[in-house]
């Protein structure tokens, strides 16, 4: 699939920039052309459970709000995996800030969810819950 960095897609990603800014969220342009914003899964669910903790509701709300903006967008969202738990809490904790999102107006047919190897963690070890937004290029 062939996704395209609009202008919307850009003021998407620098209003989220600012308003997750401290908190431990990443927020960049991916190379294939998508939205990437990247939570600290410490942060966004306790060990060993998929549901999303208190600390992490406002910042679904606002990539909510922001996918709310992006009529055409679609969203991936991929859990992160912990010691406690493997593939299977991964693509719970993926289903949890869905269905997070969808309360907040997402439109679920717009999401798909998919859990991360446990392996799959950053250079400096630490699990993230991925959010990639994209929206198809026009052909």
């Amino acid at each position: 699939m062939a996704w395209a960095w609009s202008p919307e897609l850009e003021s998407a990603g620098t209003r989220l920039r600012a308003a997750l800014s401290g908190s431990g969220a990443e927020v960049s342009q991916t190379p294939d052309q998508r939205l990437w914003i990247s939570l600290p899964a410490a942060a966004a669910f306790a060990p060993g459970r998929a549901a999303v903790s208190p600390t992490a509701t406002p910042w679904l709300d606002r990539v909510a709000a922001s996918v709310r903006s992006l009529p055409r967008a679609n969203v991936q969202i991929v859990g992160p995996a912990d010691a406690r738990g493997g593939a299977a809490l991964a693509v719970d904790r993926a289903a949890s800030a869905r269905d997070w999102m969808v309360m907040r107006g997402v439109p679920a047919h717009r999401m798909v969810v998919t859990g991360q190897d446990p392996r799959g963690r950053s250079p400096a070890g630490e699990a993230r819950l991925h959010i990639f937004v994209g929206e198809r290029s026009p052909r």
